[in-house]
């Protein structure tokens, strides 16, 4: 879980040795409307949850204000 309540974006580092998968990322860019068409995605539907998110390694980039949910498989 990374949770970042700052005002700005913090860069988090992954622990390696597993591959980790993002399941929920709270950010608002996610729910736009730029991001739903960019994606081609139904705009009644949210891009903050995924049963199966994108790989995730290294580091990952938390907004501000958002919680992260990874999880290694």
């Amino acid at each position: 879980v990374l949770i970042n309540m700052e005002t700005g974006p913090v860069t988090f580092t992954i622990p390696g040795g597993r591959t980790w998968k993002r399941v929920v990322d709270t950010q608002t860019g996610f729910d736009s409307a730029a991001y739903f068409t960019a994606e081609g995605l139904d705009p009644a539907s949210s891009a903050n949850i995924s049963s199966d998110g994108p790989t995730v390694a290294g580091t990952y980039e938390a907004q501000s204000r958002t919680i992260v949910l990874l999880t290694a498989e």
